[in-house]
């Protein structure tokens, strides 16, 4: 497994962080563990979980697969999506924020986190307040690094300038959804990230499964992501099975699957420091790192890819300065 240093910092990390949002949900505890341990065998040390994955049996699940490894692993989890009862019970005060990480780090036994993400920006809280309250924990040893996950540019600027006046621990890495369907990061976030230096980590790098290629349009979604509205409105469209047509015949010209495609296009750029993988079985994880370790896809593959991005984008004005 290729390893990469986390851009700002020490850490060296897997290109493939193992994600665990399937972990007490669609992976039972045993099989959940039987993962991790294969992702360790592997090479993998990075892992990644939320304190709201599956009401939190994710992160219990993954202490007990990491039992015996942790010093060797870079933990990452996340706080701000509702986790317990009452008006405060989620956002990104420091009220919420100190009582999360006490919670997370019960379930994972462990006594620190590598890396903790504001897992969605919180409107309602000023980021002067969550950034304090992260550097308090940075300070007290809970927390290693500080992460951002979902944030606009402009919001991680505004992070890095409040951190940098009140001389608090700023952000080092963001977590941002990134795959062949979905490419708007690039206007802005990418840029900004070179400049300032951050790592990126990604999520949902086969679009809940629709790169697969398992999908049409007019398949049933039964036990799928795309059962919900959220992910049939973000992808199940005409116009992103007509790309996924089209990267289908790229990858056919190329003797591999649109899986393959899909995964091997996540580590092409060096600006994308880890691809976080989620399974629902030991068998796909793999197949997806024998896909993965192949290494990047070639300059005339990108560039095909490329265009079949610039189709489904369209021509409109999608940012102006």
């Amino acid at each position: 497994m290729e390893t990469v240093n986390l851009t700002g910092t020490g850490l060296v990390v897997s290109r493939v962080c193992l994600g665990t949002m399937t972990f007490g949900g669609q992976l039972n505890e045993d099989d959940s563990i039987n993962v991790i341990r294969t992702a360790l065998d592997s090479g993998i040390n990075f892992f990644d979980t939320a304190n709201i994955y599956t009401g939190g049996l994710s992160e219990t699940i993954t202490g007990k697969g990491l039992k015996g490894h942790r010093d060797r692993v870079v933990l990452a989890s996340k706080v701000g999506g509702p986790s317990e009862e009452g008006y405060n019970g989620s956002g990104l005060s420091r009220k919420h924020i100190v009582s999360a990480v006490e919670k997370s780090l019960k379930r994972l036994d462990t006594d620190y986190l590598d890396l903790y993400y504001m897992h969605f920006p919180h409107p309602l809280t000023p980021l002067e307040e969550t950034l304090e309250a992260m550097n308090s924990l940075v300070k007290s040893g809970k927390i290693r690094y500080v992460g951002m996950s979902n944030f606009a540019a402009w919001q991680m600027m505004d992070a890095l300038h409040i951190s940098c006046v009140r001389n608090l621990t700023g952000p080092c890495v963001t977590q941002s959804v990134y795959n062949l369907l979905a490419r708007g990061i690039e206007t802005e976030l990418v840029p900004f990230l070179k400049e300032k230096k951050i790592a990126m980590t990604i999520f949902n790098p086969l679009a809940g499964g629709l790169l697969t290629g398992k999908h049409t349009k007019d398949s049933a979604a039964v036990n799928t992501r795309f059962e919900g509205p959220g992910y049939r409105q973000r992808y199940w469209n005409d116009d992103s099975f007509a790309a996924i047509e089209s990267l289908g015949e790229i990858a056919k010209t190329y003797g591999m699957t649109l899986l393959e495609l899909s995964l091997r296009w996540c580590v092409s750029y060096d600006y994308v420091t880890s691809a976080i993988i989620g399974v629902s079985r030991l068998d796909n994880l793999t197949q997806n790192l024998s896909y993965i370790n192949k290494g990047p896809l070639s300059s005339d593959i990108l560039r095909q890819c490329d265009e079949v991005w610039h189709k489904l984008n369209g021509n409109r004005f999608s940012y102006c300065r």
